[in-house]
This record gives structure tokens, sequence and C-alpha cells, in this order.
């Protein structure tokens, strides 16, 4: 977390991709009522993470032709890490938060307000906000 979080289409599981037809309520207000749902890994031996990239949409067709590369970090509009079970039982504790709606709810429980490099959508430097997309 501290070095950034970089990743591209390599980090994607294909096999894993799907839409999700079930309505996204919280993005029903802007007309994105459908999901299109990939599994990320990290591809060091050690395999430190693996993630869930959800991208809504208006309607299927628009998702089945979107791509992981038209993704870039102004697209981003939520973000949630949670800890893993080992580290706290049974209940997953939220650890970092990103809301562009509700913006005093975002937090950092493990760096606070470090300035997060890559695809951590908050914190950034000012000016650093859109620098990263995938290529």
């Amino acid at each position: 977390m501290r070095e950034g979080f970089f990743w591209n289409e390599d980090n994607v599981i294909p096999e894993r991709s799907h839409i999700d037809k079930t309505l996204d309520r919280r993005m029903e207000g802007h007309g994105f009522i459908y999901k299109r749902v990939w599994t990320l890994v990290n591809l060091s031996p050690e395999h430190l993470w693996h993630a869930e990239l959800t991208v809504s949409g208006p309607d299927i067709q628009t998702l089945v032709r979107f791509r992981v590369s038209d993704l870039q970090t102004y697209m981003v509009h939520t973000a949630m890490v949670k800890a893993p079970r080992e580290a706290c039982n049974t209940h997953r504790r939220t650890i970092y938060l990103y809301d562009e709606n509700r913006l005093e709810w975002c937090i950092n429980t493990i760096y606070d307000d470090l300035t997060l490099e890559g695809w951590w959508p908050w914190p950034k430097l000012p000016g650093q906000e859109d620098l990263y997309f995938i290529e």
C-alpha cells in the first residue's frame, strides 16, 4: 500500500469476468444500473493481494464493450480495502475507503493521510489526481 497500487491487464483473470445484472442502487441515480466485474491478482510469487474491479454502466452492451484498458483514475468513484480474515477473525474490517460523493468518509487506517501513488484514488498530492491509467 505504501509503495502505491499499480496494476494492468496482466493482473486480470479473464475467466472470472462477468456481468452482474443485479440492480446497483448506489449507482442508479447516475443512470448506471448494471455492473461488469473483473478479478485481479498480484503477479508476485507471494500473491500479496487480490482485488475485484467493478465497472457500472447504463446497459449491458456498454459493459460488454468496456475494456479494462479504458479505465483511468478519474473514473474511480469508490474504493474499499478490507483486512484479511486471518487478521480479524471472522468479521473483515474496512481499513481503506474512498467515496467521491462522501469525502468526509474517506479513511486510511494504516497510513492516515500519507499520499498514495498509483491506482489509490485518495489521498493524492494536488495535481496528481489523474496521472495514472493503464498503458
